[in-house]
């Protein structure tokens, strides 16, 4: 019980940005960091405690700017969760987020939400996004402004939002997504976007900056299949060092 206590702070801990301490023997919760550290570590961790006691009562109220709430399908609830919750505290950890259900009407859609920042909120509902197309193809398409729409211009640089291409057949998105998803999560790493594949569509989220970079990073990946890519301009772009490689290591390479 310790330890999932702990493991429990130590998540608090890290969606807040604040440093939290549990005193065993006068039973109080010390928390450390700005006024917004503090004051979502006191939320998060009452909405953890209330959650174990039973049903949270939810309000939008809670929503400081670090709130996502996504519906779910009820029958692919439990896929999302996996037994005892492993896949939503997998996708928690992935993401640095904080993540439950609300709702108690199992014959309905259930509300999840999702704490943390503009960034970790949307990896994790675009993942849950994902697992939810699979075993219901169709229900993006039918939130798909929703989803497009989520956030936009709400970061530190104005230009967040979402962009979205659509693959032509299965082996497009097979290719674009490589043996065990390596190719995308080698385009999100290097771009800086949240790259997701849901169904035939792939959604990239982030700055505008970022999402450029996505695209032009997938353009260049269709383009290998046909030959060389010759990268215009590289000499005055940040996101690019070339390096001279002799004949006989390409291979090798």
């Amino acid at each position: 019980a310790m330890l999932s206590m702990n493991r429990t702070l130590e998540k608090v801990a890290r969606v807040a940005g604040a440093e939290l301490r549990l005193k065993d023997r006068e039973l109080l919760l010390e928390i450390k960091g700005s006024p917004i550290q503090r004051q979502r570590a006191k939320k998060y961790s009452g909405l953890v405690m209330k959650q174990r006691m039973g049903p949270t009562m939810f309000s939008d109220t809670l929503d400081d700017g670090d709130m996502t709430v996504l519906s779910v399908p009820p029958d692919v609830v439990g896929y999302v969760q996996g037994q005892n919750s492993t896949v939503l505290r997998s996708i928690e950890e992935e993401w640095g987020t904080l993540m439950m259900f609300i709702d108690t009407d199992l014959s309905r859609a259930q509300r999840l939400v999702i704490f943390g920042d503009i960034r970790a909120r949307r990896g994790s509902e675009l993942k849950v996004l994902s697992a939810v197309e699979t075993k219901c193809p169709g229900y993006f398409k039918a939130i798909h402004d929703e989803i497009v729409n989520r956030d936009r211009y709400r970061d530190k640089t104005c230009t967040w939002g979402t962009d979205f291409m659509t693959f032509r057949d299965e082996g497009e998105i097979s290719y674009a997504l490589g043996k065990q998803g390596g190719t995308r999560r080698k385009l999100e790493r290097s771009s800086g976007a949240v790259v997701q594949y849901v169904g035939m569509v792939v959604l990239c989220s982030g700055t505008r900056v970022e999402r450029d970079r996505a695209r032009e990073y997938m353009k260049w990946l269709f383009q290998q299949l046909e030959g060389p890519v010759y990268v215009i301009g590289w000499r005055d772009r940040e996101d690019c060092t070339v390096m001279d490689i002799p004949n006989d290591c390409i291979g090798y390479i």
